[in-house]
């Protein structure tokens, strides 16, 4: 036998009867089998964010090449139809320059592509964008080839 084995047993039986009185309120009554929950009647689908595209810029940069503006239109224009969505556009920067340049560039890259996917017919209201400067870098910035991937911008979608 464990010790305090008994003790355990009954401390977790009070625990989930405090638990099914918390919740109860919230609880669908009809419906779930002995020990089941039912979906609670104010349940919220959980959000689901998805990277649709991601675009690289020249050093000092913000205009878009006729094949950004393509990869960004292929990843968009699957969604147009859908008025349950979110784009986050979010843009950032490698550290050559200052942090307050990086900045500015940033929020000029973020806000160049918002107007393109505004062009393609999205409503304003669906579009967020916002430059982060020199956060969130996914390569080391010790090499010209890691500087790369860290300007970019990040097209995401929230449904």
């Amino acid at each position: 036998s464990v010790p305090g084995g008994q003790f355990a047993a009954e401390q977790a039986a009070g625990l989930v009867r405090q638990a099914d009185e918390a919740v109860g309120d919230h609880l669908v009554v009809d419906g779930p089998r002995k020990g089941e929950h039912a979906v609670p009647t104010d349940y919220v689908a959980p959000i689901l964010d998805s990277m649709l595209t991601m675009v690289h810029f020249d050093v000092n940069k913000v205009d878009l090449s006729d094949s950004d503006k393509a990869l960004i239109r292929e990843a968009i224009v699957p969604w147009m139809d859908s008025k349950s969505f979110m784009l986050y556009v979010n843009a950032y920067t490698d550290n050559t320059g200052t942090p307050m340049i990086n900045e500015q560039l940033s929020h000029q890259r973020a806000n160049q592509v918002m107007h393109y996917i505004l062009s393609l017919g999205v409503n304003e209201t669906m579009v967020q964008a916002k430059g982060w400067g020199e956060a969130k870098m996914i390569a080391p910035n010790t090499t010209p080839e890691g500087q790369r991937k860290n300007r970019r911008v990040e097209i995401l979608l929230r449904r």
